[in-house]
């Protein structure tokens, strides 16, 4: 090698790899991708690009599957044993990649969840839950209305136990019949 790097502009090397100019002017902001006075050098550019792009799941490119020279560069290439990137913007957007692909999925699942009926709308429990408090409380002061000129004569303590039972079984019994 002549020890000389060849520059080239964002453009020539978006033909290069095959890829939209905004694809390549991506990866330079977004750091996966280093320039020299605004140009890039080919071969470490296809390093990086390996190394730092993840080729998207309906793309028919790959990211990490270009044969490269040894002299070209020392920075290794990742592989499907390496990861890619542990470090930087690249890996920021790995993680930001995956973080909202996992969110989707739940997403996904609870739709589902909801669809199957495993789940209810907290707005209508709580008015069902309501209702029925409110039907629970009506019939126990409704009980002691009917109860108490009955229970106003009974003087044994036991008596009125028995009595003041079958009124509240009573009561309840209606409110099961009522649902």
């Amino acid at each position: 090698m002549n020890g000389k790097v060849e520059l080239i502009s964002l453009s020539a090397y978006a033909r290069l790899r095959g890829v939209a100019k905004s694809a390549v002017s991506k990866a330079v902001s977004e750091g996966r991708i280093s320039t020299i006075n605004g140009k890039i050098d080919p071969k470490v550019a296809d390093v990086q690009w390996a190394q730092n792009t993840r080729a998207r799941a309906d793309s028919k490119k790959g990211g990490g599957d270009l044969d490269f020279d040894s002299e070209a560069t020392d920075a290794p290439v990742a592989t499907s044993e390496t990861p890619a990137a542990t470090t930087g913007k690249g890996a920021r957007y790995d993680n930001s990649r995956a973080h909202r692909e996992e969110f989707a999925a739940k997403q996904q699942e609870l739709d589902y969840q909801i669809k199957a009926g495993k789940y209810v709308d907290a707005a209508e429990l709580e008015a069902e839950v309501f209702r029925r408090e409110r039907m629970v409380r009506d019939a126990m002061l409704g009980m002691c209305v009917k109860a108490a000129p009955e229970l106003a004569t009974i003087s044994d303590a036991f008596e009125l136990e028995l009595r003041l039972t079958a009124y509240v079984r009573a009561a309840l019994k209606d409110l099961v019949a009522a649902q």
